[in-house]
Parts: C-alpha cells; sequence; structure tokens
C-alpha cells in the first residue's frame, strides 16, 4: 500500500526520532488522516529491518479487527490476535490485543509497542511492563482526561502528522458545516466532576421535554433527511430522544453496549443500508466506527473534552459521493467551548507544555443570522449562505468576555 506524502514524511520523523534515542514517541494525526495505515507501515518497516517482534494495543474490538484487516490486506502481515481465554499465545512477528488481556499473557521478544488512542489513560499501565522497548503512541489527540497526567509524563517527543484543515484541502475528509444550538441548555449550570460535566445530573437536564424537543426539531429544522448519527448522554437519555424521533414519524433506533452482538450488528447493518437512517448512541461510536454515508452528526450532550468532541463530530468527516459536505449540529455548547471541529490545533505546544494548552484560546464564535451556521465572529460574510452581517454591530461586540455559551456578548438584539 502506497502511503500519502505527509503519512510517508511523518513515519520518517517518527524512526528519526526513535533511532536519536527517544524510546517513546507520539504520532498524532487527525481522525480520518490514517493512523491505522500508517501504524502498519512502520510495523512492516521494523519486522524487515529487526528481529524482535510487534506488539501493538488497541481498546476495542472493532479497532483490533480494523487494524489485524488493514495490516493484512493493505501489506501482507498475518497477525496473532491476544484475547481473553487463550492458555497459549502462537508464535508470530505481529501481535495485536487489548490490554487487560495482553497483559496477562505478554509474548516474550517484543521490541515495539504501538498503543492506538494513546490518549486513554488505561493504557498508561503499559510503560511499567516495557521499560527498554520503543513505544509509539498513536492519538489524534494527545491530551489525556486527567490534567495531573499528561501524555508528556509517558512520551519523550510527538510528531505531527498533518491538520484537519489540510486533510479536507486535499479532499482527504469532508468539510462541516457547524450549528450551535442556543436555547436548548444552559451549560453554565451543569455542575463538573473530576474535570467532566456529572453523567447523572447532565443526562437529566438534557432528558427534560424542552431539550429533546430542540434536538428533534434542530434536525428537522437544519437537516431533514439527511443520515444522522447522534450521541446521547445516557443510556435511559438516548431511548428517550430516540423515541422522539420515531414518534416523529423519522426512522431512528438506539444502541447501547448492554445489547447482545447480534442485535448490535443488525442495527448498524440496518444503519449503513437505510437512506436517513437516525442512530442514538450513548459513546461507543466515537472510536472505530467508520461509516462513510453520515451526513449528520447531533451531539446531543456537553463535554468538557477536547479530544471527545473532536472524536465525535469527526465521525461524520469521511468521504462519500453522497455529500459535498456533512452538518455538526451542537445541542451542548462545545463548540463555543472548544472550537469548531475544523479549528487547527498546536497540538504540539499542547504537548510540550500540558498545563498551558493552546496558545490563545477559543476564537471568538457566533450563529448566522440567517442560516444559523457557526462562524468566527469578526466574519461580515457567513461563508456558507453568503448573508452578509452588518460590519457596525460586529464592532459593538465585546471581544473581552470569555464566552463559554453558544454567542458571544454582542448587540443589543443578541444579547
Amino acid at each position: 500500500m502506497q502511503l500519502r506524502e505527509y503519512q510517508e514524511k511523518a513515519t520518517f520523523e517518527v524512526a528519526v526520532k526513535l533511532a536519536s534515542g527517544r524510546r517513546k514517541v507520539v504520532l498524532q494525526l487527525p481522525t480520518g488522516g490514517g493512523k491505522t495505515v500508517m501504524f502498519s507501515s512502520i510495523t512492516k518497516r521494523f519486522i524487515e529491518k529487526q528481529t524482535s517482534d510487534v506488539l501493538i494495543l488497541v481498546h476495542r474490538r472493532e479497532l483490533l479487527n480494523q487494524a489485524r484487516k488493514t495490516l493484512w490486506k493493505g501489506f501482507g502481515i498475518p497477525t496473532q490476535p491476544i484475547i481473553a481465554g487463550m492458555k497459549v499465545v502462537p508464535r508470530s512477528r505481529v501481535y495485536i490485543g487489548m490490554v487487560e488481556s495482553t497483559l496477562k499473557r505478554i509474548p516474550a521478544n517484543i521490541g515495539l509497542v504501538i498503543i492506538d488512542e494513546a490518549h486513554i489513560l488505561s493504557f498508561a499501565k503499559i510503560h511499567d511492563y516495557f521499560p527498554s522497548q520503543m513505544i509509539i503512541g498513536v492519538t489524534a489527540t494527545p491530551l489525556t482526561a486527567n490534567k495531573k497526567k499528561p501524555l508528556r509524563n509517558y512520551y519523550d517527543d510527538i510528531v505531527i502528522g498533518t491538520s484537519i484543515s489540510q486533510l479536507i484541502k486535499d479532499g482527504s475528509l469532508t468539510q462541516n458545516i457547524t450549528y450551535s444550538i442556543s436555547n436548548a441548555i444552559d451549560r453554565k449550570a451543569l455542575k463538573i466532576r473530576n474535570g467532566e460535566f456529572d453523567e447523572g445530573m447532565m443526562a437529566l437536564a438534557f432528558s427534560n421535554k424542552k431539550a429533546i424537543r430542540a434536538c428533534v426539531d434542530a434536525y428537522q429544522r437544519l437537516a431533514p433527511g439527511t443520515k444522522a448519527l447522534i450521541f446521547n448522554c445516557s443510556i435511559e437519555h438516548s431511548q428517550l430522544t430516540n423515541q422522539a424521533f420515531v414518534d416523529a414519524g423519522l426512522p431512528s433506533r438506539h444502541l447501547d453496549g448492554e445489547m447482545k452482538d447480534e442485535d448490535r450488528t443488525a442495527i448498524l447493518d440496518w444503519f449503513r443500508n437505510t437512506d436517513g437512517a437516525i442512530l442514538n448512541n450513548i459513546g461507543i461510536l466515537t472510536a472505530g466506527f467508520d461509516e462513510a454515508t453520515v451526513e449528520t452528526i447531533i451531539v446531543n450532550r456537553a463535554t468538557m473534552s477536547l479530544p471527545l468532541w473532536l472524536q465525535m463530530c469527526g465521525r461524520g468527516s469521511r468521504i462519500h459521493e453522497i455529500k459535498a459536505f456533512f452538518k455538526i449540529i451542537d445541542i451542548g455548547g462545545n463548540a463555543a467551548t472548544h472550537n469548531d471541529w475544523n479549528f487547527d490545533h498546536d497540538w504540539e505546544v499542547m504537548f510540550l507544555n500540558p498545563q498551558k494548552p493552546g496558545s490563545g484560546g477559543v476564537a471568538p464564535m457566533r450563529n448566522c443570522d440567517k442560516c444559523e451556521a457557526f462562524i468566527p465572529v469578526r466574519q461580515i460574510i457567513c461563508p456558507i449562505c453568503g448573508h452578509e452581517h452588518p460590519k457596525a454591530e460586529i464592532e459593538e461586540m465585546d471581544f473581552t468576555t470569555p464566552h463559554t455559551n453558544t454567542r458571544v456578548r454582542c448587540c443589543a438584539r443578541c444579547h
């Protein structure tokens, strides 16, 4: 399989850093940039030049199967899965497994460990088991959920692959239009525990009739008839939201991790093969789920996590002939907090200086007065619908007040 130019460049940079003595390196690449292809290519080069073996760690079964398929079909590399219940792990040059199953049966002769979705802290324990091996942590967002345990504590350096905006420009990802719904939830009223919104209280807030109605109305107004993936707060909230869509006469279903494998497979097949299908879930489709026909992402929850926000939105970014762009409908004020999905974050600065993420905060944004798209506040002409906002109105905006809701403090009409 031939790598793209940016993929070849990034894998070369990783190799250079490892060769220079930086034993643990993060490889950052946006969702949709081909992380699996890249670490598969690195695996091939390693086993061709070294006598030691490669261990690839993932956190979900879907990712395990996806990686095995890419390694075999793209690079001709057979892999040995490590799964629960195995008493003996057959010999292989490349092993792949999930953390808990692998730690109980670690193969000998491992020289390189590749950790997919390396920002997930459940992988932190892996570093203790491999004190001398080279480790590559692959992630779209090199930030952990715990500010006291940043990736900088575990890795020596980082390689930045490319940006979302460049992938869009190259035609590798689909452009987005984001709509921020400002009248459904008061984000500032939600309580925060351990750096994230309290899930129980958030689910109650998003489950009230007004909020659920706002979600259905937003879909019908902004993205009617499109195939939509909805991220909800809890199983009960997801079921309530699903029922509201069904009651509105829309083809909607609910999916959660408690379902049997055969039911889950049947629902995903239905979603894949049904035009205008709407699928409610509570976060199990944030990673390892690639369905290019998704046209709309509805984030029907709030989150303090930038990685989670980007992962949810990225599920709609795959290229497909049926769409020239995809839509993001943000119910929880996330875009105003984390910036739009296609914003280019300085990941190197955020990795090297974890206590000071970013270099200027979130750029002020607002809803277009005509089409409701979420656009930079200083942009006079909306890039989505072409509506021209009065220059005097923009000059009156207060840029000194940090905005944590869906609008900055603005003119008398907005405020």
